[in-house]
């Protein structure tokens, strides 16, 4: 088994420890007791904007109420592509996949060995084997440097179609779009909107992301270690035993929220300062 696949599901295994989570608002998950948890993990960053953020829920009501399931051909692409030119114009370019596992079996092909994605979210120190072809498309960070970029859609949760952007149309497979879902596309196109309309959101927490305690650091809004722990698994059960979620895996960013109140900053600062002491050298 590979390393990226054995990382992969050591993190499932450690999410599957979350207590059972009744809702989602904001920066927080509730509990089926009641127990609220600080999401400081934003599944990757795509919880970016918080859950159930922007209009993406009346989209999904809309085009739900008109039985828009099935995959087929719809107006809702080129509603995407447009979209997706205005959030990333240095790749004006866009293929549609079928599905995030087939869009990166195709990346898989560009390569001689696995190769994770270049994550512009975190330092080269750890990732020093990440693909100098294509890289991860984040809200709020400058356009990836790659020939090729996947964009992040602040939709947390959605198995959605793969999308791959690149600088010049050669790049890109010499294949027809895949059809998918209009109440997916719609989804999608959606979320870019709310993206491209949010501002800075971030700008009040400036100070608490200025103040990190060590070895927390951060790029723009995402999260992320300077080093891995001696046990990442101890220093993922530590803090969610304090009511607050990471990170699963030290090579995947968590993001920080743009809402944060007093009493959760400190009980961050402690539960982080306690755990550097013990896991980091």
């Amino acid at each position: 088994m590979s390393e990226l696949r054995e990382e992969t599901l050591e993190a499932e295994r450690l999410l599957a420890e979350v207590p059972f989570v009744k809702r989602a608002r904001g920066w927080r998950l509730y509990t089926k007791k009641g127990e609220r948890i600080l999401d400081l993990y934003g599944e990757g960053g795509k919880a970016v904007l918080g859950h159930r953020p922007g209009q993406v829920g009346r989209v999904l009501k809309n085009e739900i109420s008109k039985g828009l399931y099935l995959r087929v051909p719809s107006v809702y692409l080129f509603r995407l592509r447009k979209a997706l030119r205005a959030f990333l114009p240095t790749h004006p370019h866009l293929r549609l996949f079928p599905s995030h596992e087939a869009l990166l079996a195709h990346l898989a092909s560009l390569h001689d060995r696995p190769c994770p994605l270049h994550d512009p979210a975190l330092p080269a120190s750890l990732q020093p084997h990440r693909s100098p072809l294509v890289a991860w498309a984040r809200p709020f960070l400058p356009p990836p440097p790659t020939p090729l970029a996947v964009p992040v859609f602040p939709i947390p949760g959605l198995a959605l179609p793969g999308v791959l952007c690149a600088r010049e149309e050669s790049l890109l497979p010499d294949v027809p779009d895949a059809l998918a879902s209009p109440l997916l596309l719609a989804a999608m196109t959606r979320s870019i909107h709310d993206l491209l309309g949010a501002g800075d959101p971030f700008q009040a927490v400036g100070p608490y992301l200025d103040t990190l305690p060590p070895p927390w650091r951060h790029t723009g809004p995402y999260l992320y270690l300077e080093e891995p722990p001696r046990d990442h698994p101890t220093l993922f059960r530590r803090f969610l035993s304090r009511g607050i979620l990471v990170s699963p895996s030290p090579g995947v960013p968590g993001v920080f929220p743009a809402e944060i109140s007093p009493g959760e900053w400190a009980l961050f600062r402690r539960t982080a300062e306690e755990v550097s002491a013990e896991l980091f050298p």
